[in-house]
């Protein structure tokens, strides 16, 4: 996909847009001034910018997903003694986090 920045009086750039989701829809960007270009569709992208987009939609879901999940569990921690748990094991609020951030596993098989 080859496209044009429309900010004439500053950028005269073209080639490959930077694509990302908004919303539904694809937004393409000037990667030298950040202007918005236009939407585009699934057919306008080539294969590996869809792969990219893709990669980038995934890694985002993952990481707000993980980060509802430490939410959860900084909203049911209980504290005993100054010091916050969670669950009924008597594991610390911080090691669980830790847990989560060093072996988060999204979808298991």
């Amino acid at each position: 996909m080859f496209l044009s920045c429309r900010n004439k009086l500053s950028c005269l750039w073209s080639g490959q847009p930077n694509v990302s989701m908004s919303g539904d829809h694809i937004k393409a960007t000037c990667p030298k001034c950040g202007k918005y270009i236009k939407f585009v569709s699934y057919r306008e992208l080539g294969e590996a910018d869809l792969k990219k987009l893709l990669e980038w939609q995934e890694k985002e879901v993952l990481s707000e997903y993980k980060r509802g999940f430490i939410d959860g569990l900084e909203t049911f921690a209980y504290s005993k003694d100054g010091v916050q748990y969670v669950g009924t094991c008597g594991i610390t609020l911080e090691k669980a986090k830790k847990d989560v951030k060093n072996h988060w596993n999204y979808m298991e098989d």
